[in-house]
């Protein structure tokens, strides 16, 4: 365990399913004053090894870790409090559940994100994390400029979400009762109404707006053009009656 030198880390693992083809330059990650260090704790040696050669690509100044175990980790963070701006965590380490090593961070270091980057695509498992303390849940699928991405969203605060968790979370707050006592009689919730005047691909769109991507964004998560995009966004607003992002937003939290 420890800082990988760059001649230790190989250019692609063979789980990564979308090479990184852009020539842009990547985002820039900017860690917290005075705690540079980016915790990478993935139990898989290619993978991890991908993940600490893409974050540190974006965070040159970062001293980014690589642990393999929940106790490495912990032993880590314990060797050098206050020193880490994110923590990447995979679900599954060794024997170990990555959500312990998420909540045991938000009680050891509240100040510290975690940003879970796992195969696991259960949303019972997400809802799980994040009650943990997780402030993302993104899919092992992300390529590389999302993963600087999303670790860059959460270090502004965001709380992203890979596409299909976020439609498998839409789909299990549609399916679950507002009032588990009521009688399946009882008038759906306002989710049911406006979810199922949408096309699953509006559905999809509209999850992604309400975790507070831009449309730009939505379009290169999902693969459809900002033009494409745009007209799912019209399409939702007409039927759903709402003409800006604040009304949207306020329609979800109904």
């Amino acid at each position: 365990m420890g800082k990988l030198r760059a001649t230790e880390i190989p250019k692609q693992p063979v789980c990564q399913r979308v090479p990184m083809t852009s020539t842009a330059p990547p985002p820039s990650l900017k860690p917290t004053p005075g705690r540079p260090g980016l915790l990478v704790a993935e139990d898989d040696p290619v993978y991890g090894a991908w993940a600490v050669q893409v974050l540190q690509a974006a965070c040159p100044p970062g001293d980014v870790v690589w642990c393999q175990t929940l106790a490495e980790a912990q032993d880590t963070v314990n060797h050098r409090p206050g020193y880490w701006s994110l923590a990447v965590i995979d679900l599954n380490l060794e024997h170990d559940d990555g959500t312990r090593l998420v909540q045991w961070l938000a009680e050891r270091e509240p100040d510290l994100p975690s940003l879970v980057l796992t195969a696991v695509d259960s949303p019972s498992r997400a809802l799980q994390a994040m009650r943990s303390g997780a402030l993302g849940y993104v899919l092992k699928a992300t390529d590389a400029h999302l993963l600087q991405d999303v670790a860059a969203q959460v270090l502004s605060g965001g709380s992203p979400l890979s596409p299909r968790i976020a439609r498998l979370l839409l789909s299990e707050f549609r399916d679950e009762p507002a009032n588990p006592s009521a009688s399946s009689s009882s008038r759906p919730s306002a989710l049911d109404q406006w979810s199922l005047r949408l096309t699953q691909r509006e559905n999809e769109v509209l999850a992604l707006l309400a975790r507070g991507y831009t449309q730009k964004e939505s379009a290169r998560m999902l693969s459809l053009s900002p033009a494409t995009v745009d007209t799912h966004v019209r399409s939702i607003y007409r039927k759903l009656a709402v003409n800006s992002r604040a009304e949207l937003r306020r329609l979800i939290a109904a």
